[in-house]
């Protein structure tokens, strides 16, 4: 796990990467070893000039992810679809796609999460990462940017 740590911050240095996600399996549930792990893992990192942000998946409860990502300085990743954010400015948008990876999203889903940005923006919790993660995401983020009258970081 250090190596890939390792290997991970040095590809992020290399691609002038803001974020690293770390993502949890559902199958990785909030039992106290499981906290204990989290919680020892990210203690030993030394994040650098990275945010970190933390995509825990399954049956963790809001307060717990809340509390974890507080103690730990990590931003909570969700996809708004599923979830809000328990904690963290700025805000990390993950969208897996409604109903599984194989979805584009539909010009109405975007202006629902438009709406969700601009939400997050009068709260001040700027910057705020939209990431898609479904087979348009290309299409999605061209669209969605239009949308926020912005360009797109990346668009391949």
């Amino acid at each position: 796990v250090w190596a890939a740590w390792e290997r991970t911050q040095a590809v992020a240095r290399a691609l002038r990467a803001e974020v690293i996600v770390f993502q949890c399996p559902a199958s990785f549930r909030p039992t106290r070893e499981n906290l204990a792990n989290v919680k020892s893992f990210f203690m030993r990192l030394s994040a650098g000039e990275h945010l970190l942000a933390w995509e825990p998946r399954g049956e963790w409860k809001p307060d717990v992810i809340g509390e974890t990502c507080q103690e730990l300085n990590l931003v909570h990743c969700v996809d708004p679809f599923q979830t809000q954010p328990a904690y963290g400015r700025p805000i990390y948008l993950r969208l897996h796609g409604r109903g599984g990876y194989r979805y584009s999203y539909a010009g109405e889903e975007l202006q629902q999460l438009r709406d969700m940005v601009i939400r997050y923006q009068a709260q001040d919790r700027d910057p705020i990462y939209v990431m898609f993660n479904n087979t348009g995401m290309k299409d999605d983020a061209i669209r969605f940017a239009a949308m926020m009258g912005t360009r797109p970081e990346s668009s391949s």
